[in-house]
């Protein structure tokens, strides 16, 4: 019965990867593909196993699936790796506090711990707002809050400079905040979103769509400039490789650094980003644990290329 079995998925595995990452965009689909790290490891193993065993063919199918799972993650390779170290450059942060996650201060001091020039918070209610103003509004006094009650697109941002022509934008109903903030006499402009999570096929739509917009408000944007935000998506979804082609922004990331679940590094996929335009060098980019959340933050350092 092993052997049978053994077989069947041998001979069904090449067609699934396949079907996988070629197919037509499905939200069911984009959902598996978001794991698709964790499926290349268990086939890579799989295939190791194989080969040990001199199970030769099924290894030459493993090996076929490996090469075409890999092909659709150009985002992940070659990536230059940076220097987070630095406190030199523009320090942007963006943590998703969890709405219902009531350890405010631990969340907190990990913002503050980033010395950040920038900060951005998704999920953000009233308590949240509260809480988050009063911990930071000495070291940040330039803020704008959209707290929500419902569950769970409140947004508000804290900056150490000045913020000018700040305001609030809608996908649908989900809000994103923009405005432009002054670095040493330069305007840099940031956009702040929290997209839904594709498990439906109404939000899947709503997700792609609320990226787009995000894409047609940057288009018309010249200079420096920045977007942030829980995207939902993995960087091989086409979602977001469509937005970078799109907008011509770069991904901060220098590996996969993935954001969510925090709590579950086995199962861990890079949901959150900071996206810069060519004026900005990322110097560094990583992930900041020892918040009380469900995802990781995530810190950015960046040159302004004059």
């Amino acid at each position: 019965m092993f052997k049978t079995l053994e077989k069947i998925f041998a001979v069904c595995l090449l067609p699934a990867v396949g079907l996988l990452c070629f197919a037509p965009e499905y939200w069911m689909l984009s959902l598996v593909k978001a794991f698709a790290i964790q499926i290349l490891a268990a086939i890579v193993l799989i295939t190791f196993i194989w080969l040990l065993r001199r199970k030769f063919r099924f290894a030459l199918l493993g090996l076929c699936s490996i090469l075409t799972i890999s092909s659709m993650m150009p985002p992940l390779i070659n990536m230059e790796p940076g220097n987070i170290q630095t406190n030199a450059g523009l320090r942007i942060a963006h943590f998703n506090v969890l709405k219902y996650n009531e350890n405010y201060l631990a969340t907190i001091k990990a913002a503050k711990d980033t010395n950040a020039d920038f900060i951005s918070f998704q999920e953000v209610n009233k308590s949240w707002q509260e809480a988050l103003t009063d911990e930071l509004a000495e070291e940040y006094p330039y803020f704008f809050a959209l707290p929500q009650e419902a569950c769970c697109y409140g947004i508000a941002v804290f900056s150490k400079h000045r913020l000018s022509d700040v305001e609030e934008f809608y996908s649908g109903s989900l809000p994103n905040i923009r405005g432009d903030m002054s670095i040493n006499g330069t305007k840099v402009h940031f956009v702040t979103s929290h997209t839904p999570s594709p498990t439906s096929p109404q939000r899947h739509t709503q997700r792609n769509q609320h990226i787009q917009q995000v894409a047609s408000h940057l288009d018309n944007i010249t200079g420096p400039k920045v977007a942030i935000g829980d995207f939902n998506s993995v960087p091989w979804d086409s979602a977001i490789t469509e937005f970078k082609e799109a907008t011509l922004l770069k991904d901060s990331r220098k590996t996969l650094t993935p954001t969510y679940p925090a709590s579950l590094k086995i199962a861990q996929i890079p949901l959150d980003y900071i996206f810069h335009s060519e004026e900005l060098t990322c110097l560094g980019f990583t992930s900041i644990e020892g918040t009380s959340s469900d995802h990781l933050g995530i810190l950015g350092t960046y040159r302004l290329n004059h």
